[in-house]
Formats: C-alpha cells, structure tokens, sequence
C-alpha cells in the first residue's frame, strides 16, 4: 500500500510540473505575440510619420518652385492652396488610421535682384493619428535657396567678382555662393552639386546665351563653403564703365534666385 501511495504522489507532483510548464510556455508564446504586434504596429506609425513629413517637405519646395520660377512670385496663394491639398490627401490615404494633418502657419517669400538675394518657405503642421493616441505632433518645413555674391575680395573668400583685361583678352569673372537651408533647427549649408545648366548670365540687360560663358568650382580658404566662377567676355560699357550683371540659379529642387551685382571697370 505504501508503494502504490509513493507511486500516485509521484504522479500527481510529476503531473502538477507538466501543467505549470505548459501555462509558462503559453504565457511566454503570448507575451512575445503582443511584444511583437506592438512593436510591428509602432513600426507602421513611425513609417507614416516619416512618410508624412517627407511628403510635407516636398510639398513645400514644389510650391516654392512653382512660385519662383514658373509664376515669377505672382501667386502668392500657391503655398496655401496646395498643403490644403495636401491635407486632404493625406487623409484619404491613411483613413483606416485616422490621419489627421492641418497646418497653422505659412510663408511665401522672396528677396531678389540683390548682391545677396534668397527665396524662402515655411510651414508648421499639426499630425494627429487616432488609431495609436497620438495627438499634437508638430513639425516645420523650412525652405531656402539663396545667392551670395562676392562683391570684394574677403576673408576667407579668396575669390570674387572682377573685370581683367590682359593681353588674352577680356574677361569677366563672377563670383557667388550658393546656399540652401533643409534642416531642423534651420541651418544654411552651401549647395555643391550646381553645373552649368543650373545658372543663367545677363550682363547690361542682355542674357548671354549658354556657350558664352563657363562655371568652375572651387572650395574658399577654410573649405566651408563651395565658390562658383562664372567666366564670360563681354564687350566693354560706354561711360560709365559699369557693367550690371544678373545671375539666376535654379537649383535640383527648381527653385529660382537671382542676384544682381554691378561691376566697374577699373581703368
């Protein structure tokens, strides 16, 4: 009898071990489920967010584009009018997630036909997405393109605008930089990957056509900035000796800036 109650004790304990195996087995496939599911889902939120703000990014250097160089800053609710669009889009596109995007501010701007000229957009956007709480998310999407023009030889900038006249020739020299801002806080970075292609030359009214003139790259003394030579050989101005010279840059994105410079022949 002693034996057959060992043995059934035995079991029953063996039994009991079984079971508390099998509900930790289970809770742990169960946790490891939700963890991944919850992990999985915050991946699709972060992927919308990202998506959202790079397409507010565009949205705002399209209108900018648009604004300088196809209506010459005409349309001034150019902006306004296509992140209302944009709105609206992006509500149909994620409506099973309860997208809710509206912007608050906007600003379409433009300062030309300076020795430094720029043109600017901005915009701040409010993101709610009710599927996953998320409420009041702000972010801004500056836009910028500017032209400097290096009137004088200055620190660092070793190179700058000139007229020569050698026994080679004439020869106008203009020199610039270009800057755009795409960083959050705002911060100007000179654009580096600008051809020939991407500016245009007027010297006294006149836009010189593409074989007239060449550009050449070069980094200024402290290798911070990236300095455009433009190289063309007008003809000399009656007095006085000036020439009034204007460059337009349209950047990759399409943005347009133009600058105006006068330079004087020094006799």
């Amino acid at each position: 009898m002693r034996i057959v109650r060992q043995r059934r004790g035995q079991f029953i304990i063996i039994a009991a071990l079984l079971v508390a195996i099998m509900m930790v087995s289970v809770s742990t496939i169960m946790y490891s489920a939700v963890t991944y599911y919850r992990y999985e889902r915050w991946d699709e939120y972060l992927s919308i967010i990202d998506n959202v703000k790079i397409g507010s990014q565009r949205v705002v250097e399209i209108s900018l584009a648009n604004y300088t160089t196809w209506n010459n800053y005409n349309n001034v609710t150019i902006l306004r009018n296509n992140l209302q669009r944009w709105v609206n889009d992006t509500r149909k596109a994620y409506a099973g997630f309860g997208i809710n995007l509206s912007f608050t501010e906007d600003e379409l701007d433009h300062d030309w036909n300076e020795e430094e000229s720029s043109a600017a957009a901005d915009a701040t956007f409010t993101l709610d997405i009710t599927s996953a709480g998320l409420t009041g998310y702000q972010f801004t999407t500056p836009v910028l393109l500017k032209v400097k023009i290096i009137e004088d030889e200055e620190e660092p900038h070793e190179r700058y605008t000139r007229w020569n006249a050698s026994d080679k020739g004439k020869e106008l020299t203009i020199s610039l930089i270009v800057y755009k801002e795409d960083s959050i806080p705002k911060k100007e970075d000179s654009v580096t990957n600008l051809k020939k292609d991407n500016f245009r030359v007027s010297v006294n009214g006149t836009w010189l056509a593409p074989e007239n003139f060449t550009v050449a790259r070069y980094s200024d003394a402290t290798y911070e900035s990236l300095i455009y030579d433009i190289y063309c050989s007008p003809d000399t101005p009656p007095d006085p000796k000036t020439f009034l010279v204007s460059v337009a840059v349209i950047d990759t994105r399409g943005i347009k800036v133009v600058a105006d410079v006068t330079v004087t022949v020094s006799t």
